[in-house]
């Protein structure tokens, strides 16, 4: 096994543990937590795709790419409602909330082409260059290159203004703890900026180690994000009781 498969194991199994952090945790309310929990398996699918293909496992990589590709595709959506959700204190999900996640139902749409075909089928499309089918891009992962960066890109600025105009309704201290997850938020930015040069330089597939990385550092810091957010300490049970749900608890 190479070391970046071990290195990809060992993320996987973090995000894993951040999922059954985010199920027993009190500091983030229920939207959140959902949010968190659909990024993380989108990393962990992710991961779960590039250390197959490292060892070369096509056997189980064809069936992966089925539900990876929708996840992966869909984390810069699930980071931004998993954000917006916690700074705002706010569990309830609302129609402007799922306009968000038809992106997610239609590339799983998209899929079902490349779903219905059998083992052999599935193998013969991945290694067929010239594919005839109008939706032949959908599990590719230059495909997904371009909608990470693009759809990361923009839901990333939300964010950023999330940070800025919403935060400033909160009181001073909580204001000046947040400020420290920008470094964490700009990483990431950075992060989904490498994703959009890879799509444009069409990363060749012995530099998969380079995403792979990319990918680790992402999670790491979604986990520490979570960890931070709202950065006001107290648990939800508290805050359930009062009618202000949406603002802090002195």
């Amino acid at each position: 096994m190479k070391l970046i498969t071990i290195i990809l194991c060992l993320a996987i199994a973090v995000g894993c543990f951040m999922i059954a952090r985010a199920i027993v945790s009190t500091h983030q309310n229920s939207k959140a937590k959902v949010m968190f929990t659909m990024m993380m398996l989108g990393f962990i699918s992710l991961l779960l795709e590039l250390a197959l293909f490292e060892e070369n496992i096509r056997e189980w990589k064809v069936y992966v790419l089925s539900f990876s590709g929708p996840l992966s595709a869909s984390i810069p959506i699930f980071f931004y409602l998993f954000f917006k959700s916690s700074v705002r204190l706010n569990s309830e999900f609302n129609k402007n909330d799922l306009k968000h996640l038809l992106l997610p139902l239609i590339y799983l749409a998209l899929m079902l082409p490349y779903n219905v075909l059998d083992y052999q089928e599935k193998i013969e499309f991945l290694d067929n260059t010239n594919r005839s089918w109008l939706l032949s891009m959908t599990p590719m992962r230059f495909t997904r290159f371009g909608i990470i960066a693009t759809i990361g890109v923009f839901y990333f600025q939300l964010i950023w203004r999330e940070l800025h105009t919403k935060l400033n309704q909160k009181k001073t201290d909580v204001l000046r703890e947040i400020t420290k997850l920008k470094t964490a938020l700009i990483s990431m930015c950075v992060c989904i900026s490498l994703v959009f040069v890879f799509f444009l330089i069409r990363l060749p597939g012995e530099f998969t180690w380079a995403l792979s990385i990319v990918t680790i550092a992402m999670l790491i810091l979604a986990s520490i994000i979570y960890e931070h957010l709202p950065v006001l300490g107290h648990p939800w049970s508290q805050a359930s009781t009062s009618k202000s749900y949406k603002e802090p608890i002195n």
